[in-house]
């Protein structure tokens, strides 16, 4: 289920926290690049909240195709109503214009997002 070790660590984490708020929390496996598996997924089980845990950074080495279906995920899960959360994650650096664009556009739809290091708050 998990494609590595700190994925697997973050969503037990949110578990656990999860746990000690008393409140269900249930793992969906879908890939947050296909907005249609994502879409299916909300609608089927009416989350109120979702999770990303990426893995890597969020920044112009991305490509625009992936950015893109990324960011078609987030609209579906935020059209839905989710609150949804970004795990720790790197962000940036954006050196081209259209990557730059998606992410400033992208980002702002997540309740919470949980960076890695000092330059990913700044970027």
């Amino acid at each position: 289920l998990f494609n590595n070790y700190g994925d697997r660590l973050m969503y037990l984490t949110v578990l656990e926290h999860c746990d000690r708020l008393g409140v269900s929390c249930t793992l969906l496996d879908a890939s947050p690049y296909d907005p249609n598996a994502i879409g299916q997924l909300v609608k089927d089980s009416k989350p109120d909240a979702a999770w990303f845990a990426l893995g890597y950074a969020i920044a112009s080495s991305f490509k625009v195709k992936r950015l893109q279906a990324l960011s078609k995920s987030v609209e579906v899960i935020r059209h839905a109503g989710v609150h949804l959360s970004l795990l720790p994650q790197a962000v940036g650096p954006f050196t081209d214009e259209e990557t730059k664009s998606f992410a400033s556009k992208m980002l702002p739809m997540f309740d919470y997002i949980a960076v890695r290091d000092s330059e990913s708050m700044e970027a």
